[in-house]
């Protein structure tokens, strides 16, 4: 049975106070949609997976939960999960305000789950 998505993993944000987090934090809130960014050339973590929003650089997801989303990320796959905010806390610290929730896709009720290749005639 089709479900719009499933709950993969959700987090804070590892590194949101050294990018451009503190930048973005006015405009963030429960809901906004985060874009995935592989990283591996990272000196500190081959698998690292960067998050943004819109132009901003956020962090990434922290070093323990990221080694599956790389993969697939790597490979052309990114697009198969949407990460979103979930959490605003600005009373705590910094490291803690934001937390995040990844979600797979479900591609089965779509009619055409897969691209499809276009046919030649010969």
């Amino acid at each position: 049975m089709y479900t719009p998505s499933r709950h993969i993993m959700d987090f804070y944000i590892a590194g949101f106070t050294y990018w451009d987090g503190l930048k973005a934090l006015p405009a963030l809130c429960p809901g906004s949609v985060l874009t995935l960014k592989g990283e591996p050339d990272n000196p500190y973590d081959p698998d690292a997976v960067a998050l943004y929003y819109k132009k901003y650089k956020l962090g990434y997801i922290p070093r323990t939960d990221n080694s599956l989303i790389s993969k697939f990320v790597f490979f052309g796959l990114g697009n198969v999960f949407k990460a979103k905010v979930s959490q605003v806390d600005l009373t705590v610290h910094p490291a803690r305000q934001i937390r995040v929730t990844v979600r797979i896709k479900d591609r089965r009720g779509r009619k055409h789950p897969l691209p499809m290749r276009p046919r030649h005639k010969a």
